[in-house]
């Protein structure tokens, strides 16, 4: 099981023989991860096997275990916004969309530094402002407890990185 492991590459991989049908399925793979849930399954379905769907199951889950976790907050619909936000920066590639992650823009006469991400080549952070904007609330309310918040889902998010990663590395030692 966990050689198939060595075929998930982010984005890039698919299952698919050649004229027929797979021998490995994503399940097959998401077996092999036996500490995950059902999140963390889905999470890396959507994240590592680009063009796998199903069905917006793994949004709903989101949102319900951000509704569980911050049931102290009064406005639900607060969190499951902030839910789909972590969700949407979990499952981002983090390169800076005006560049395409290179740090420079081509011109005319040659290339010239990307003034959005000033030549990383990394994606920015969400601001404190565009959070309070999603959110509806203001941008103190965001640094007082919003962000942690957000921070705590993302946590989530990369423990199920790091867990893939362990395996995928322990698989390959093999």
């Amino acid at each position: 099981m966990i050689d198939w492991l060595s075929l998930l590459t982010p984005k890039t991989c698919s299952l698919m023989s050649l004229g027929g049908t797979p021998d490995v399925t994503w399940e097959d793979v998401t077996a092999s991860l036996p500490r995950l849930c059902e999140h963390g399954k889905l999470y890396i379905f959507e994240k590592y096997a680009f063009g796998v769907s199903y069905d917006g199951r793994l949004i709903e889950l989101s949102k319900g275990i951000a509704v569980d976790r911050f049931a102290d907050e009064k406005d639900p619909v607060k969190v499951t916004t902030l839910a789909a936000i972590a969700l949407d920066i979990a499952l981002s590639d983090g390169r800076c969309k005006t560049c395409n992650g290179t740090g420079q823009i081509s011109r005319r006469n040659g290339f010239v530094e990307c003034n959005t991400c000033k030549g990383t080549g990394r994606a920015k952070p969400i601001s404190d402002r565009h959070l309070a904007s999603w959110l509806g609330v203001c941008a103190k309310t965001v640094k007082s407890s919003w962000r942690d918040r957000l921070n705590a889902l993302l946590a989530d998010y990369e423990a199920y990185d790091v867990e893939l990663h362990d395996a995928l590395r322990s698989g390959l030692k093999h």
